[in-house]
């Protein structure tokens, strides 16, 4: 049974991916409690290998889940796994231009859909399969499994879990459709924001929260929902960090100033983030508030930022002079041989062979670019429960580059 009075003891499953990655340096730095980094790797930074204890996992393989728990014996689970419905096969990128101009052209044909029978179903869900969001119910028995081997553990007696933070994201309410996609996509985003139509993994991993009585579970819970996330680390496909990084590197190799991937559109769009860091700051004030319980809470680094304001300062840092050209550009249309530019750049740099997909998730990169209209989220009702924590844009993202650098993932600049 849970014991109020011991000290928590700390479990981030996923603690490999950009999110994750972030939530155990947060502990790593903020606890002198246990922390515990569950993957399936079970790998720890080696800067942290002293504060944190890795165990591995395969969240859909029930004994490994229990063995892990045990081992644990969390009192707070902080929950950012997820399956890409992508995983394993080969991707392939459209050019972020081409994917801009499907969506500004779709637009005026989006509020016929709900008077044409199946037509909303057949649209979305192959607009929220194309996102990463339709997947064959990994995602849910994923979290199914550890709710459950939590659930068996709690009845033997075995488990001191107070309190599940769950990490999704802000594209269950419709923020990677937009207005073009959308009429009714919501500006600004807040926690009680209707979710977008079609399928979506995140509906079933959120419900396994939501659908659980309040009276009947031994521990509270909270859901966490970001827009982009700041983090760093080798061979990470989600991180917009490494991917700046690594184009930066390779158009100054190049010769080339820092052409901006988007174009104008995306140039001057509101975006949110959030620090990977400043996410588990959050799910750490939810897990010790009981006011912040039962409940979905935004989460982002502060008041939304432009490209406009980070490309100039980013261009400076790597001694570069910088455009934005009106269309938005892939990798292809400015280098001709991306691999071999990095390695010269490596090779000058001193550091040891790397290749490029390690270092910079271009499909993501791309795909992020399509986001020519504002994203913008209602912070309010965290900071008005106690939460005020905010993180300067520039700040994050130069931090996390030296991070990078620091490790031999990027060269210097």
């Amino acid at each position: 049974m849970a014991n109020d009075t011991a000290p928590d003891r700390h479990l981030v499953i996923g603690a490999s991916g950009v999110a994750g990655a972030g939530l155990v340096r947060h502990l790593a730095g903020s606890t002198a409690q246990p922390v515990f980094a569950l993957s399936r790797s079970g790998r720890v930074d080696p800067e942290l290998a002293d504060r944190v204890t890795g165990l591995r996992a395969d969240l859909l393989d029930p004994a490994s889940v229990r063995e892990a728990l045990r081992a644990a014996r969390p009192t707070v689970i902080y929950y950012a796994a997820h399956r890409h419905p992508g995983a394993g096969q080969p991707e392939r990128a459209l050019h972020p231009a081409t994917m801009q101009t499907a969506l500004r052209l779709a637009r005026p044909f989006s509020p016929l859909l709900s008077r044409l029978p199946g037509a909303e179903t057949w649209y979305f869900g192959g607009i929220n399969q194309a996102a990463g969001l339709v997947d064959e119910g990994q995602n849910a028995a994923m979290i199914g499994q550890l709710l459950d081997a939590v659930d068996t553990l709690h009845a033997e007696g075995a488990s001191d879990l107070r309190h599940v933070a769950l990490l999704t994201g802000g594209r269950l309410s419709g923020v990677h459709l937009g207005p073009d996609l959308w009429p009714a996509y919501p500006e600004p985003v807040r926690a009680d924001s209707p979710r977008h139509p079609g399928p979506s993994w995140y509906f079933a991993v959120e419900d396994s929260l939501w659908s659980r009585e309040p009276n009947k579970t031994p521990w509270t819970w909270s859901i966490h929902r970001p827009h982009f996330i700041l983090g760093a680390a080798e061979g990470m496909p989600y991180s917009i960090v490494n991917a700046l990084g690594a184009w930066a590197v390779l158009l100054r190799e190049a010769g080339l100033p820092l052409v901006f991937p988007g174009g104008e559109r995306a140039f001057a769009a509101r975006w949110e983030a959030a620090d990977a860091e400043l996410i588990g700051a959050q799910m750490v004030w939810a897990s010790q508030t009981p006011a912040a319980a039962g409940q979905a809470w935004m989460v982002g680094n502060g008041p939304a930022w432009r490209w406009a304001e980070m490309w100039p300062a980013l261009a400076q840092r790597y001694g570069m002079a910088w455009e934005v050209p009106r269309r938005a550009k892939a990798l292809s249309d400015l280098v001709a041989d991306p691999e071999r530019v990095w390695a010269a750049a490596r090779e000058k740099a001193k550091l040891p062979p790397l290749p490029l997909s390690e270092a910079m998730p271009l499909l993501f990169l791309h795909q992020s670019m399509v986001v020519t209209w504002d994203v913008t989220y209602d912070l309010a009702p965290a900071r008005a429960l106690g939460f005020g924590e905010q993180r300067d844009h520039r700040d994050v993202v130069f931090r996390l580059l030296t991070q990078l650098e620091r490790r031999g993932v990027l060269p210097p600049a």
